[in-house]
């Protein structure tokens, strides 16, 4: 079983790589994250672990983020010329 999760874990991985919508990146990243956090305590692999338990609200934040600015107003063409 421990196998399996490891599998998927990875698998998610190498979808975030294919995924160009950023939202859909981090919510793969956020099942990659809880897949491995699954694996690294089932396997008990530490570095695994404690890697995804600080990536995993990092990639929540970043999306919260990420839903923050898509619902935001739209800039009008003046605002976006001053960047």
């Amino acid at each position: 079983m421990t196998g399996i999760i490891g599998y998927i874990a990875s698998a998610m991985v190498l979808l975030t790589f294919i995924t160009k919508d950023m939202r859909q990146l981090r919510f793969i990243g956020i099942l990659s994250n809880v897949s491995f956090i699954g694996y690294g305590a089932l396997a008990w692999l530490p570095p695994i672990l404690f890697l995804h338990l600080l990536l995993l609200p990092l990639n929540i934040v970043r999306l919260m983020e990420l839903q923050k600015t898509a619902s935001g107003p739209a800039l009008d063409s003046a605002a976006v010329a001053t960047f």
